[in-house]
């Protein structure tokens, strides 16, 4: 026993306290590393698909976006609606001058999480489109019903803009 500790006490090391200094990736050396492309970066195919789905690069603005959950309620319950087959609008005008910030909700009844998200980022990118010709001072909030799952994005888009026409949110046109 006591020789078998012996042995492995000649290929024990001492290893210094010190830390050494931290890397970049800790998990590539600096040759190995990829150079050519820059994190987060799309390639042109991905771009140009999720465009023709009605999911390009337009996203609403952050200061555009309704996240209170005072305001969805203040919006469903002070507030009017409009409603189409596809998506219901509630609306409120609150005050002159503000730009008009958007919400959406998507119950769990359309879809699983993927359809529910894909809907979301049509709603916004139909709303971003729109945002230029918004009158200003409005809260709005979008609730998608299920069929919204199985419509084109140009259906969607006619329904949304028809609504924001009814509710006389959408200047012009």
């Amino acid at each position: 026993m006591n020789s078998i500790l012996r042995q492995a006490k000649q290929y024990e090391k001492n290893v210094s306290a010190k830390q050494q200094k931290k890397k970049k990736n800790p998990r590539l050396y600096d040759s190995d590393e990829h150079q050519g492309r820059t994190t987060g970066s799309v390639k042109p195919a991905q771009k140009a698909a999720s465009q023709a789905l009605g999911l390009g690069a337009s996203v609403l603005r952050k200061e555009l976006r309704l996240r209170q959950a005072r305001l969805f309620d203040k919006t469903y319950k002070e507030g009017k609606s409009a409603a189409a087959r596809e998506v219901v609008l509630c609306f409120l005008y609150l005050e002159p001058g503000v730009p008009t910030r958007a919400g959406f909700s998507i119950s769990k009844k359309v879809g699983n999480a993927v359809t529910r998200n894909r809907i979301k980022r049509r709603l916004k990118s139909i709303l971003e489109s729109a945002a230029e010709s918004l009158r200003s001072g409005y809260i709005l909030v979008l609730v998608g019903r299920p069929p919204a799952a199985e419509v084109s994005f140009g259906e969607l888009k006619k329904s949304v803009r028809r609504l924001l026409k009814r509710a006389e949110i959408l200047e012009g046109d």
